[in-house]
């Protein structure tokens, strides 16, 4: 698993920096969208704005591309895509949720394994299976946790979860009125 993703430096073999993911999943989403309205699937995202990973860049840009381009070719015609990244007990998780879909869950056991395929994708010959295995594989040799589930309304939601850098005071914006110093909680989320 470890040879997954990391041809020629881009994962997550490079060097570990604080990335904001916003920018990161603007870019992905941008990459799908024609895809996605081609099929009427209906694309959303909110992203804190200070939500950030600390991992070498071109192994983040792998993750999230690769979560993206998943939902985008998975999600049936009228379905939806949702993106969140927040932070969560003191983590950074990148969620991307879309559906309906038809997995069971042995099936969800099995998603991040290399070449593994449902059944009714099976006949696409365009699809290799190795997308969600490298999003497992990078997020393993980034240190950042990766997990799938299949919620109540037939939505697939993958996460994935790490630590980002450490907030310093001298990074932190003083508020606009009275100087205090704004906490990263009252941050402000986007949406993409």
């Amino acid at each position: 698993a470890r040879v997954l993703g990391t041809r020629g430096g881009a994962g997550a073999s490079g060097s570990a920096e604080s990335l904001a993911l916003g920018p990161v999943v603007e870019e992905a989403l941008g990459r799908r969208r024609g895809r996605l309205e081609e099929r009427a699937v209906s694309a959303t995202c909110e992203v804190d704005s200070d939500a950030a990973w600390r991992v070498p860049p071109g192994a983040a840009r792998m993750i999230v591309r690769n979560l993206i381009d998943n939902a985008a070719e998975y999600t049936p015609g009228g379905g939806s895509v949702r993106v969140v990244v927040a932070r969560v007990d003191g983590a950074v998780r990148l969620e991307v949720r879309n559906g309906p879909v038809e997995l069971s869950a042995n099936d969800v056991e099995r998603l991040f394994e290399p070449f593994w395929r449902s059944d009714h994708s099976r006949t696409d010959r365009s699809h290799h299976g190795l997308g969600l295995a490298i999003v497992a594989a990078q997020s393993e040799a980034c240190g950042l946790r990766c997990d799938a589930r299949v919620d109540e309304g037939r939505g697939l939601v993958i996460a994935v979860e790490g630590f980002g850098p450490p907030v310093r005071i001298a990074e932190r914006p003083a508020a606009e009125s009275n100087g205090r110093v704004a906490s990263p909680a009252s941050r402000p989320s986007e949406s993409c």
